[in-house]
């Protein structure tokens, strides 16, 4: 029940983000979340689905790091990588199925920079920028939206997503920057 309740307040949460005409107050109020807090929730809900099954997940952030963002849409960050990273392992059919998310320091202060890496098939070089064109996907059944929702969402906040090729475990590795109080 409390992971239906969180599931539906995270829906409610992504549903306003998408659409500032319709609520324009979503981003009025002072947001704030915690960091390891979020990247655990979003673990949990990607755990839930088929495709997560054997697929480790790796982290180690600061209780304390809190992010001046909405917490649902720094969820759906999350949850877009991840969904994008289990799918991509299991097309790589590797036997070490490992997401990793770590932190890096980041030029300015007032940010940190959250660095996504997986083991699946990774990103070709001259894949890079097309993947955040909208309508552009490599997956069967895809629609080309995750990771334009993704840097969709950053970008309100002043940050910038990257892909670092060749990635550091082997398969993808996004790399982008957020706020920090």
């Amino acid at each position: 029940l409390d992971d239906a309740n969180k599931s539906h307040k995270r829906i409610v949460e992504v549903t306003n983000s998408f659409a500032p005409l319709y609520r324009r107050d979503l981003r009025k109020k002072e947001n704030r979340c915690n960091l390891k807090e979020v990247v655990y929730n979003s673990i949990r809900l990607i755990k839930s689905k088929k495709i997560s099954k054997n697929i480790s997940f790796k982290y180690e952030i600061d209780e304390a790091l809190i992010i001046p963002m909405n917490g649902g849409e720094l969820q759906t960050v999350f949850i877009n990588l991840f969904d994008n990273a289990c799918y991509w392992i299991k097309d790589s059919k590797k036997n070490n199925q490992q997401i990793s998310i770590s932190l890096e320091e980041n030029s300015d202060p007032t940010r940190i920079t959250v660095v996504v890496s997986d083991t699946g098939s990774g990103i070709l070089t001259d894949e890079m920028e097309k993947i955040f064109v909208p309508g552009i996907t490599s997956k069967p059944n895809g629609i080309g939206m995750g990771l334009v929702i993704v840097s969709e969402i950053l970008s309100y906040y002043k940050g910038k997503i990257g892909v670092r090729v060749p990635g550091d475990l082997d398969g993808a590795t996004f790399v982008f920057d957020i706020p920090r109080k």
